[in-house]
């Protein structure tokens, strides 16, 4: 017993090294200024980040240095999304929509819930609370599509537009058809592409599904809710400790955050290596950095990977009682001496 007591000492002192390991990784964190209230989102708009700030009705250029600029007086602006040219705005509690390009104009939809650019396409596309997604080209309403149980979020591949709902993902194809290909147990959220990965949240388990292999998007139908079975399909699970609603990849550390805080996962390994609990609203890209909006304002997140260390641990030599015991760690053999230890 006494030398399983010694293992378990070893065990936590491995474990203690690498959370100091992964503790000290360096990383910038700015904050912002901020006028009254807090910003709800944030874009980009002719090049430059703008935010929202519901309480004080106005939408602000960020300048990068926390100084905010006025650009648009408009009731409580909830959610903004930009393709640098046009900028739209979802405001108040019953999700009425605004276009802005030099002037505001009113979008004939209601009960938005969410607004996402196309890059493929340079279109829009606006997911409502009962299900619909409107395809806009400025104020105009190219096309109207029902999905069912739409949770809202959405991604886009170069063929097309993947809405997710609580049944599962749906493609909903530039040529007007649409395909649904996983069922889930509940509701996915955010989503979107790195590198030849495809990423979505997961509320409940909670979490990340990573999709190695993109063709599984296009089978018939895949049960990712039979955890036994994913890996069948080549698609691993990673937990996390906040929502996945806004999923952010860059520099190869994947950020996932929420209301609830923020993760960042080092995809070599599927760790969390950061956390942050301080409630995130939207999140972007821009310049080299990950931008927030959060509850104390804009925040500037640059983290870099930490180290990887391969460490090789083979027990040996376990010696008579009060004695200790040596291992060899990546091929040095180490001896035990009760809680000192001594190479060999």
């Amino acid at each position: 017993m006494k030398h399983i007591s010694k293992l378990f000492f070893f065990s936590y002192t491995v474990v203690a090294l690498i959370f100091i390991i992964l503790s000290i990784t360096p990383n910038l964190i700015t904050y912002s200024s901020t006028p009254p209230g807090y910003p709800s989102s944030i874009a980009i708009y002719h090049g430059q980040l703008v935010v929202s700030y519901p309480e004080s009705n106005y939408i602000y250029i960020y300048n990068g240095e926390g100084s905010l600029k006025p650009l648009i007086n408009v009731d409580d602006p909830v959610y903004i999304v930009s393709n640098n040219y046009d900028l739209y705005i979802k405001i108040g509690n019953n999700g009425s929509l605004l276009y802005y390009n030099g002037s505001i104009n009113y979008v004939n939809i209601n009960k938005t819930f969410m607004i996402f650019y196309d890059s493929y396409n340079n279109l829009t596309y606006v997911t409502t609370e009962n299900c619909y997604v409107y395809e806009l080209n400025g104020t105009s309403i190219l096309h109207k599509y029902f999905v069912y149980e739409s949770f809202g979020y959405m991604t886009f591949t170069n063929t097309a537009a993947i809405v997710d709902s609580v049944t599962g993902y749906t493609l909903l194809f530039y040529n007007g058809t649409n395909h649904t290909t996983v069922n889930c147990q509940d509701a996915l959220s955010g989503m979107g592409f790195t590198k030849s990965y495809f990423i979505s949240g997961s509320y409940s388990p909670q979490g990340i599904f990573v999709f190695h292999n993109l063709s599984v998007l296009k089978l018939n139908l895949i049960n990712d809710n039979l955890f036994p079975e994913i890996a069948n399909y080549n698609i691993s699970f990673i937990s996390t400790t906040v929502e996945p609603d806004f999923i952010q990849c860059l520099n190869g550390v994947l950020y996932v955050a929420s209301d609830e805080g923020l993760n960042a996962i080092d995809l070599r390994n599927s760790q969390v290596f950061y956390s942050s609990y301080v409630p995130v609203y939207s999140m972007i890209t821009y310049n080299g950095s990950i931008y927030a909006a959060t509850s104390e304002g804009v925040i500037r997140y640059n983290l870099n990977l930490p180290p990887l260390y391969n460490l090789k641990i083979e027990a040996s030599d376990f010696l008579q009682k009060n004695q200790g015991f040596s291992v060899l760690l990546n091929g040095t053999n180490m001896k035990v001496h009760r809680t000192k230890w001594t190479s060999v």
